[in-house]
């Protein structure tokens, strides 16, 4: 059986590579674990790995996120305990790469969503590129934005956090640079010399050194030709006039408002309109249930300046209560969305958002 992730050490750099890509690198049980256990073995003393870089085996996708088929198979089989094993040991992997005392860099070509990004987001340094995709789609499948998405986005200005959460709005790698949920940004052609470059810093036994890392980064990033505009700020403005409203049934009012569009037709209205059409029907891909779920979360979690660890607590507790059909739309949406392949509409609890 092909080992789904791989490591190897050389020159002082440990290199982490997912290997599944039939599944786009989707999350098994079996990979958080061995993951859990590379990131402990790497940075224990006299390990010899000055650096962690995680990569995927395939351009198509970093990671698409955590194999949540598996999970509600389990839990609907009665074995919930095993299902919210699951998420207990995703959620320990994302604290320990936040705690990792080496450099830790993810190189982000291809899909990154969900899981992928609580492999990445909390690490030092993010490497995007120009084929780079993501997002945080959960409620598209009735869950919230976990694995410390309620850290990380909770952090972003404005109301973006809110706007990617619980639309599943899609960024490029540019656009994530400008968020700052990727620190750099690279053309995928660099990636082999970047890679060599880091094994050369290695050599010289400098890779553990955050500041020399960062530099050799820096310097494959083109600083000859502008970065590429992925629109991110210029669409904040519309963001916050729209996200920052107190529910989701006043967001939605206020992008229904934007689609009738003021009596004047000027480019900006135009623009305006069009982009608040497009993000309704991204919200109402969603369940209504995950979408103000993942709304509370967020706002709870920037009022009270939680922490990383304090978020993960908090998601373990949710995801555990989502495990149950009774209580989430999470068993719906994948059945929908993953299982049946959007054969049907999933049945959600709550038609609209008025009603939750």
């Amino acid at each position: 059986m092909t080992k789904e992730v791989l490591f190897h050490v050389k020159d002082g750099i440990g290199t982490i590579t997912l290997n599944r890509p039939a599944a786009l690198n989707s999350l098994t049980y079996g990979m958080v674990c061995a993951l859990a256990d590379i990131m402990a073995s790497a940075c224990a003393p006299g390990s010899g790995v000055q650096c962690i870089v995680i990569k995927s085996c395939t351009s198509k996708a970093f990671c698409a996120g955590g194999d949540v088929k598996a999970v509600v198979a389990q839990a609907a089989d009665r074995q919930a305990g095993r299902a919210a094993d699951f998420f207990a040991r995703e959620y320990a992997l994302n604290a320990a790469i936040a705690a990792c005392p080496l450099p830790y860099v993810s190189l982000l070509d291809g899909v990154v969503m969900g899981g992928g990004a609580g492999l990445s987001v909390h690490g030092h340094f993010r490497v995007a590129t120009d084929r780079t995709v993501f997002a945080m789609p959960e409620c598209a499948i009735g869950l919230f934005p976990d694995v410390g998405a309620t850290a990380f986005l909770s952090r972003l200005p404005g109301a973006a956090g809110e706007y990617l959460g619980t639309t599943g709005a899609r960024l490029t790698g540019a656009a994530m640079r400008e968020s700052g949920l990727a620190t750099h940004l690279v053309h995928h052609s660099r990636l082999t010399q970047l890679e060599a470059d880091l094994a050369a810093l290695g050599a010289q036994g400098r890779a553990g050194d955050l500041g020399a890392v960062a530099a050799l980064l820096g310097r494959h990033q083109d600083v000859h030709d502008p970065l590429p505009d992925g629109g991110w700020r210029a669409l904040q403005p519309l963001v916050s006039a729209h996200f920052s409203r107190p529910t989701m049934s006043d967001i939605r009012a206020s992008l229904q408002r934007a689609c009738a569009g003021p009596a004047s037709s000027s480019s900006s209205s135009s623009k305006e309109a069009a982009w608040a059409r497009t993000t309704l029907e991204q919200l109402g891909r969603g369940s209504p249930l995950a979408q103000a779920l993942t709304l509370r979360l967020l706002r709870e979690a920037r009022a009270r300046h939680a922490s990383l660890a304090q978020c993960l607590a908090v998601e373990r507790v949710v995801a555990g209560r989502c495990l149950d059909p009774r209580m989430s739309d999470f068993h719906a949406g994948v059945s929908a969305v993953l299982v049946a392949k959007g054969a049907h509409a999933p049945r959600w609890h709550y038609a609209s958002h008025e009603q939750v």
